[in-house]
């Protein structure tokens, strides 16, 4: 990889999203006072997987390094405890296998 792409235009957009589904979506989720079940389900298991497995499409489609797939987990992992439980950590490893596995649907 080369340094010039690290501090490109693509960065920042895998930067914002990464800090949009980790950060703004579980700070909507406290506002609205959702319980544990609906953002584990909604949020976890629902709408981050989703992302993950589009971030791999989208990155592998248009030909970005694996690099990017990793702001995602990273940022996750940096902010779970804000608003999860201990455990949320354990949904990182499904995120990095989504992202890599829809990454490697793209390559021939």
């Amino acid at each position: 990889m080369q340094i010039r792409q690290l501090f490109s235009l693509k960065t920042v957009w895998y930067l914002a999203f990464a800090l949009f589904f980790s950060m703004v979506l579980p700070i909507i989720a406290v506002t609205l006072d959702c319980d544990e079940v609906t953002k584990i389900g909604w949020l976890l298991f629902g709408i981050n997987s989703v992302y993950a497995v589009l971030s791999g499409l989208i990155a592998g489609k248009a030909e970005h390094t694996v690099f990017f797939l990793i702001f995602f987990p990273v940022v996750y992992i940096l902010s779970f405890r804000l608003f999860f439980e201990s455990y949320a950590v354990y949904f990182v490893i499904p995120y990095i296998i989504f992202s890599l596995l829809a990454y490697g649907v793209t390559k021939d």
